[in-house]
């Protein structure tokens, strides 16, 4: 496992490296990183390990940025302030070093998660060394929270309240599973109060199928996700740009030894005062942080399940 591990994580930056050219037109707009991403990393220490990541990118210019990125691991995460390019075609290589003098270099690249929806996903193979000395290496998962710099304040007009609990189900579009769908969500806010457009929480999926093992699990996550603000729709409702990345929580070891990792876009729906409001859109699915590299970094199509999910909100009480 552990080797077969650190191949992927080679092959990941190497692949990154060979795509620079085999990638979008060097004539399309220049792929904006500024302002947060929140998401999940997987560190190999040599034991699997996934936890909470996050992505602040604080200037960008002419293609350079710079920023600070953080690693889950045990038993603190690594903080590396770092530095970097991006193409743009999205596909972007950086490196930094941390506290105690560890040096990471990653590579990877940012993309429109689906072309109707401006929410990007990342994901990052990253390596940690020491003096020339290969410590651990990893693979990521991020969301970028819309608004770019002014994600923690996004103005007056505010995005909605996700931070309830959310009942309803997803159905796959090809193959076996589907069911009941719920989650529980958090806003994170900002000094004053105010709500960002981040928030986070858990997530269940019942009856997933999983084609590796030709089985049925439940599915349990942790979310990580972005809401952007509202804008009146023909209907007069109202609609805001909705996205998460989740892994799941303990995955047993007949189904697999990493977990389900699920992306998540859509939208946040407010069919007027007199309805409840809902978050609807699709899904994807994937066996490993590998495979969500190979999809997001090299337009690969890995998803084992895809399709549609609808939950509303509970009212209080």
């Amino acid at each position: 496992m552990g080797a077969r591990f650190f191949i992927r994580t080679g092959i990941c930056l190497a692949a990154t490296i060979l795509a620079i050219t085999a990638l979008a037109p060097m004539a399309q707009a220049q792929t904006d990183l500024r302002g947060r991403w929140n998401g999940f990393s997987e560190t190999q220490l040599p034991a699997v390990q996934m936890g909470d990541s996050f992505f602040d990118v604080f200037t960008q210019a002419r293609g350079r940025f710079t920023g600070a990125i953080e690693i889950h691991s045990d038993p603190v995460p690594h903080l590396f302030p770092v530095s970097g390019f991006v193409l743009p075609n999205g596909v972007l290589f950086g490196s930094g070093r941390d506290a105690r003098g560890l040096r990471i270099d990653f590579s990877g690249r940012a993309k429109v998660a689906v072309l109707t929806s401006n929410i990007r996903v990342m994901s990052l193979g990253y390596a940690v060394s020491d003096e020339g000395r290969f410590q651990f290496g990893g693979l990521t998962v991020h969301i970028q929270m819309q608004g770019g710099l002014n994600w923690v304040d996004p103005g007056p007009i505010g995005v909605p309240d996700v931070g309830f609990h959310w009942d309803g189900d997803y159905l796959p579009r090809l193959g076996e599973g589907g069911g009941p769908m719920s989650m529980d969500l958090a806003h994170l806010r900002n000094r004053t109060g105010g709500l960002t457009t981040s928030f986070m929480g858990g997530a269940q999926m019942m009856n997933v199928f999983v084609p590796a093992v030709q089985s049925f699990f439940d599915i349990t996550y942790d979310v990580q996700g972005t809401v952007g603000v509202p804008a009146v729709q023909r209907d007069g409702s109202l609609s805001a740009a909705l996205g998460a990345v989740a892994v799941e929580i303990n995955p047993g070891p007949i189904q697999s030894p990493t977990g389900i990792i699920a992306i998540l876009i859509g939208n946040w729906v407010n069919p007027g005062p007199q309805q409840v409001p809902a978050v609807q859109g699709q899904y994807r699915l994937y066996d490993s942080f590998f495979d969500v590299f190979t999809e997001i970094a090299l337009d690969g199509n890995t998803a084992f399940s895809q399709g549609s999910f609808t939950c509303t909100q509970r009212p209080p009480g």
